[in-house]
């Protein structure tokens, strides 16, 4: 009786099915638009990316078709239809593009606009990563104390773009130090997003869905970071050499202006994510 009693209060086992299909049309999704965006760098490989970018999208499509025709899909659609979950996402896939962005390319600015070696790079780019982690510490002490989840990575997301505004509106007047000072005042705004993001998503899914969800949003904001370095490397080279090819003898301001567009580009990805994050806003952590 009581071993009896023991196996029926044994869970059942549960067979775990991985989805490698859905995996790898991830995975070749991804690699067809990094390709592309590295071959638009290159005037004379526009073929190219188109090829790319149609291989981007066809398994795309074929990724979608075999989700809904797969219950342990990799991103099931059922998870996707929910508001929160397909917000935060987009948000973190956002942050993700702009934040490894942003790691990645402003060392070529203090590179080969104010002449700094490798050792001071590294150390005029630790402000802005510390001041990411003290945004992130702070924002979770007024997520406690307000109960409010999303309006500050709407923010603060806000606050970030216009600061790569005014970036690229003064840099020229800035030192190095000065901007990385500047740059480590606007990443306390950008500390403000992920952490709210992983926890709003997870209030708002069924609890046998939660893991789903949660691995969702990072593999959003892997994905983004992904893309981010390609996209802001297009940026920067295509318009690199277009001032490079229409100035004649000295051009020292191709750098700053080609970084100029690349802060406005980063602008973007930011804006967008804030208003995305302003349009989930109305969810209150109890």
């Amino acid at each position: 009786m009581a071993s009896a009693a023991e196996k029926s209060s044994c869970p059942t086992p549960v067979e775990l099915n991985f989805d490698w299909w859905g995996t790898l049309f991830l995975i070749i999704a991804v690699c067809c638009i990094i390709l592309a965006s590295q071959a638009l760098a290159e005037p004379d490989r526009i073929g190219l990316a188109l090829i790319w970018i149609g291989g981007f999208v066809l398994s795309l499509a074929v990724m979608i078709l075999w989700m809904r025709a797969r219950e342990d899909a990799l991103v099931p659609l059922e998870l996707v239809r929910i508001p929160m979950v397909w917000k935060c996402g987009l948000v973190a896939f956002l942050y993700g593009a702009l934040f490894t962005g942003v790691v990645s390319l402003f060392p070529i600015l203090f590179r080969d606009y104010y002449g700094l070696g490798l050792r001071q790079i590294g150390l005029v780019m630790m402000p802005f990563l510390g001041a990411v982690g003290v945004g992130s510490i702070l924002t979770g002490l007024l997520v406690r104390k307000t109960g409010r989840m999303m309006i500050f990575p709407a923010i603060g997301l806000a606050v970030f773009a216009c600061s790569m505004i005014g970036l690229a509106l003064f840099m020229d007047r800035l030192g190095a130090w000065q901007t990385a000072i500047a740059l480590g005042t606007a990443g306390m705004w950008m500390g403000t997003t992920l952490n709210v993001v992983n926890i709003s998503v997870q209030a708002n899914t069924p609890p046998d869905m939660m893991g789903r969800a949660t691995a969702f949003v990072q593999l959003s904001r892997t994905v983004g970071a992904s893309l981010g370095v390609g996209l802001g490397t297009l940026v920067y080279f295509r318009s690199l050499n277009t001032f490079a090819a229409e100035c004649t003898g000295h051009c020292d301001g191709s750098v700053r202006y080609a970084f100029a567009l690349l802060l406005c580009f980063f602008a973007l990805l930011s804006m967008s994510a804030a208003l995305v994050a302003h349009r989930a806003r109305r969810f209150r952590l109890s």
